[in-house]
C-alpha cells in the first residue's frame, strides 16, 4: 500500500535510532540516512528541534516522504499543564506535510 508520508519520531540530529526510526531508516534503506545528514545543522548537532519537523523522501518506502519529527521529552515529573507542547509548536511540526501536497 502507497502512502503520501510517514511520520517519524525522530531525534533532534535525525540520524538513525532505535525503535520505529530505526525500522523507517532500515525499510527506507542508506538514502535516507544521507538525505538527513544533508538536512542542516540550525545548532551544533541539531537538525530538526522539539516541536518542528523536516520532510525527506521515503526512497525505498511505499511512501513518497518521511515527515521527521522531534516531541518533548519529560526527564522530570512535572504538572500535566506543564508537559503540553505549546500550540504554535504542535502547528509547526504539521507544516511540512501540508506544503508537500
Amino acid at each position: 500500500m502507497g502512502v503520501d508520508a510517514v511520520v517519524n519520531a525522530a531525534n533532534e540530529w535525525m540520524l538513525d535510532g532505535g525503535g520505529v526510526d530505526g525500522a523507517i531508516h532500515a525499510a527506507a534503506g542508506p538514502e535516507l540516512l544521507a538525505a538527513c545528514r544533508g538536512v542542516p545543522e540550525i545548532r551544533p548537532g541539531i537538525r530538526c528541534p522539539v516541536g518542528e519537523a523536516r520532510l525527506i523522501p521515503g526512497f525505498r518506502l511505499p511512501a513518497k516522504h518521511v515527515i521527521h519529527t522531534v516531541g518533548p521529552r519529560a526527564t522530570i515529573a512535572l504538572p500535566a499543564d506543564e508537559t503540553r507542547v505549546p500550540t504554535p509548536t504542535r502547528v509547526r511540526c504539521f507544516l511540512p506535510g501540508s506544503q508537500a501536497g
